[in-house]
């Protein structure tokens, strides 16, 4: 498992589009989205898989999402809405 490189962000540019939209991130790096100068959101990859790696926000520990369906990608927005609503 390793950071996605360009050509996995490419294919995955619909949903960072998504993310972008979320006024509390800022992307310091192509696919990193930070928090309150924390790392927050990364995508990663693991031969053909995507992944989705997103931290709570005062939290230290990442949950990671499949995120090469449509379902793993409505799942990790709908997390990642509820983390900002709870803090």
């Amino acid at each position: 498992m390793h950071e996605a490189g360009p050509e996995t962000l490419r294919k995955l540019e619909p949903l960072i589009d998504e993310v972008r939209r979320r006024p509390q991130l800022e992307e310091k790096a192509p696919g990193e989205f930070y928090a309150e100068s924390r790392l927050f959101l990364r995508f990663m990859e693991d031969g053909e898989a995507c992944y989705a790696d997103l931290r709570w926000p005062h939290g230290h520990e990442f949950d990671r999402f499949e995120v090469g369906s449509d379902v793993g990608r409505r799942q990790l927005l709908s997390a990642l809405d509820s983390r900002f609503e709870k803090h």
